[in-house]
């Protein structure tokens, strides 16, 4: 699967959004793994993932 247009114009503002939301969060630290993943820590630990376009599946996820 390849992305579409549409999820490649908008993928910029809601990765940020996402990162806005998640920094309110007490604890939370973030970090870039990859070319375009994103990790989600609280004390060492991971909570959640960014993915973007994981090994081509045309998809952008939220994983917790």
């Amino acid at each position: 699967m390849t992305l579409t247009a549409k999820q490649l114009s908008q993928s910029t503002r809601r990765r940020e959004r996402l990162v806005e939301m998640c920094r309110t969060l007490p604890e939370v630290k973030y970090e870039i793994v990859g070319d375009e993943h994103i990790a989600f820590r609280v004390r060492k630990k991971i909570f959640a993932y960014y993915l973007f376009d994981h090994h081509g599946d045309g998809m952008i996820a939220f994983c917790c």
